[in-house]
């Protein structure tokens, strides 16, 4: 049976350098911990890049875990919907992170921890 499970949309703009999007937090998400993350470039001519890391520790809490690469920079496509399902394990924090590759992009991320 699974536990608890979270889940989110974050609506957003990238910018010249990498930024958190989202952090997520997989620990009581279930004895799995696994993350489903759906990111959609809603720019019509942009490209954008993002890029998934785990903390054994969480950053925010002042830790200085270092990232483990779940997912490596990865391109989106102007008016294109990626799902990534790379995080298999529980992680303290879970960070997507979102920058430009061709100009500024609206995006979404929407994700759901199982």
């Amino acid at each position: 049976m699974l536990g608890a499970y979270k889940s989110n949309i974050y609506n957003g703009t990238t910018t010249a350098s990498y930024v958190n999007a989202q952090t997520v937090d997989t620990r009581g998400c279930g004895a799995q911990g696994k993350l489903i993350v759906q990111i959609t470039n809603k720019d019509l001519s942009s490209t954008m890049y993002y890029k998934i890391d785990g903390y054994l520790a969480d950053p925010a809490a002042g830790s200085t875990s270092v990232p483990i690469h779940i997912t490596s920079q990865t391109s989106i496509a102007a008016n294109t919907t990626v799902v990534d399902t790379n995080v298999s394990q529980v992680y303290a924090a879970v960070v997507i992170s979102v920058v430009d590759n061709s100009g500024h992009c609206a995006h979404q991320i929407q994700y759901c921890t199982y």
